[in-house]
């Protein structure tokens, strides 16, 4: 049986909080691993920190990327 994924993002923020929140727990569902109450501090620590460097990617707007070779 496959595993189904959904992230829900609070539809009363503002679209560009809400849209780093997408990005944040896209990282999540791609980059780690489930279930981040067994794991120890430190490695959920780390986790977080990834996945908030891959939302400052992930929302660059793609006309900036155009620009670069």
């Amino acid at each position: 049986m496959e595993e189904i994924k959904l992230i829900a993002v609070n539809s009363t923020l503002e679209k560009e909080v809400q849209r780093e929140q997408f990005y944040h727990e896209l990282a999540h569902i791609l980059r780690h691993a489930r279930r981040q109450i067994m794991m120890p501090k430190a490695f959920r620590e780390l986790q977080e920190w990834d996945a908030n460097n891959f939302t400052r990617y992930a929302a660059l707007p793609l006309h900036m990327l155009r620009e670069f070779n």
